[in-house]
């Protein structure tokens, strides 16, 4: 096998990362891991010292390589409207994968307490970011809307990973949206 430059740390975990996101963490194997690392087994060892170690450093680099760019892009402060800002941030996080976040979160309780903890900052660095653009928005309770709009992308993305996708994702999407801002012009009165 190929052995990638010491200073590729940022190639490896990219690598990682698309294995654990697209198989999960319980079906990716060393093996998987050998041939997406391009790397035998002692040396992803030596490298990132257990799998644990190494899927750790992966949820890290998903949230500042998918999670803050993605805030970034749609939730910035020069959002014309930051409700419909919210939603754009939701259709385009659909995807057949869903959310390695989530994924990790669901798949299993019994994962490392290091994992879990960088699974519940990315979670809050994302509500976070929702109750900033709903305090732009002027909506009431802007803390208790992001905890519910939380909890939709996170059902949603777990619904996109089980194959809910296309129109049937996007009508559940306006629906969360217009529960929860039925007077907002995007919203009201939509079917």
């Amino acid at each position: 096998m190929a052995r990638p430059a010491k200073h590729d740390d940022e190639v490896l975990l990219a690598r990682a990362m698309e294995q654990f996101w697209s198989r999960g963490y319980e079906a990716t194997s060393i093996r998987d891991l050998e041939e997406a690392l391009e790397l035998r087994a002692p040396a992803i060892y030596r490298r990132f010292e257990s799998k644990d170690a190494l899927f750790a450093r992966v949820v890290d680099r998903y949230v500042s390589a998918v999670v803050v760019p993605r805030i970034e892009r749609y939730l910035g402060d020069d959002a014309d409207d930051p409700i419909v800002a919210l939603y754009r941030f939701f259709r385009t996080a659909q995807s057949c994968r869903g959310c390695l976040l989530t994924n990790t979160a669901v798949e299993s309780a019994a994962r490392p307490p290091a994992v879990r903890r960088r699974v519940r900052a990315g979670l809050g660095r994302m509500r976070r970011a929702m109750q900033a653009t709903l305090e732009r928005a002027d909506v009431d309770d802007p803390a208790r809307v992001a905890e519910q709009l939380l909890i939709a992308i996170q059902g949603l993305m777990v619904l996109s990973r089980a194959g809910f996708e296309g129109a049937a994702a996007r009508g559940l999407t306006r629906t969360v949206f217009r529960s929860l801002f039925p007077a907002h012009p995007a919203f009201a009165g939509a079917a």
